[in-house]
């Protein structure tokens, strides 16, 4: 398959502004600052070495693979453009997308954000002005893009170069080969056009790989503080104990409250004393000791 991929063939034409050999510095047409320097990538699927920042790092998890890539979302080159599936011409050649502000994915190969590359192309220009990818070549290292499928999942890449290459000799094996982690390949026109064919002669590849998310920290149990254990309440009638107050019974029927009843202090009769007439007690009378307070 990569053999009928050596060449991408992507239809051109020549503004009336200068030729692209003419054009201003790569960062002319950038909406957003170059990015901060980042550490240098490790080769791709290349472990982190034990010193590295990266190995001491909180966990990351794989880059999340969105099979239906629906937009193409660049900041610092301002393009927010939709995404649609191509295959291959009768040629052996990328098919490219019918409209100027449509980015096309390579349908057959592989998915963005799974192992390997994935190829998403773009027109330079147009008859009419400049075309999705006219900014293609103010990408800069470190740059970031995000591919978002129609069911909401996103995967971003951020850029680590980008290459000119000839039609003419197309590095298929640098630019569709395996690799070991996701990547991206985005491909537009470049070099000098040709007047006869209406083809721009080079190609330009930006190379990106996706970034890993860092995994969820799971949440710490929180220690348990043990509930203070409940006062022990003397039963009712028990010595020192206050004497319970029961509620009031409820009416014949009613349905119970719920609520617990009070023990009910047990009924002590006091028996009668007659106290002769004309007689002063020597002491208090008590009353006959009860068996409830024993």
């Amino acid at each position: 398959m990569l053999a009928g991929l050596a060449l991408v063939v992507l239809s051109g034409y020549r503004l009336a502004a200068p030729e692209l050999s003419g054009q201003p510095g790569p960062t002319a047409g950038r909406v957003l600052p170059p990015p901060a320097a980042a550490p240098a990538s490790t080769p791709s699927g290349g472990p982190a070495s034990a010193s590295s920042p990266a190995a001491s790092a909180a966990p990351m998890v794989a880059p999340p693979v969105v099979s239906d890539p629906a937009r193409l979302r660049i900041p610092a080159i301002a393009v927010d453009a939709p995404v649609v599936g191509l295959g291959l011409t009768p040629q052996g050649a990328i098919d490219v997308p019918t409209g100027w502000g449509d980015v096309g994915w390579y349908q057959p190969g592989v998915a963005p954000g799974a192992v390997g590359p994935a190829v998403l192309v773009g027109h330079y220009d147009s008859k009419k002005g400049p075309a999705v990818f006219y900014r293609l070549r103010s990408l800069l290292a470190g740059d970031q893009m995000t591919v978002v499928g129609a069911s909401g999942v996103s995967v971003t890449f951020v850029v680590d170069r980008t290459q000119t290459v000839s039609k003419a000799a197309f590095p298929t094996q640098e630019v569709y080969g395996p690799v070991t982690r996701p990547e991206i390949r985005l491909i537009t026109c470049d070099g000098g056009f040709d007047e006869h064919t209406h083809h721009y002669l080079d190609n330009l590849v930006v190379y990106g790989h996706a970034i890993a998310t860092p995994a969820a920290t799971p949440v710490a149990a929180s220690t348990a503080v043990p509930a203070a254990a409940p006062t022990a309440v003397p039963a009712a009638g028990a010595a020192g104990a206050p004497a319970a107050v029961p509620s009031a019974p409820p009416a014949s029927g009613a349905a119970p409250t719920g609520t617990a009843t009070a023990t009910a202090v047990p009924q002590v009769t006091v028996p009668q004393v007659t106290v002769p007439a004309n007689s002063t007690p020597s002491a208090p009378l008590a009353p006959a000791r009860s068996p409830a307070t024993g």
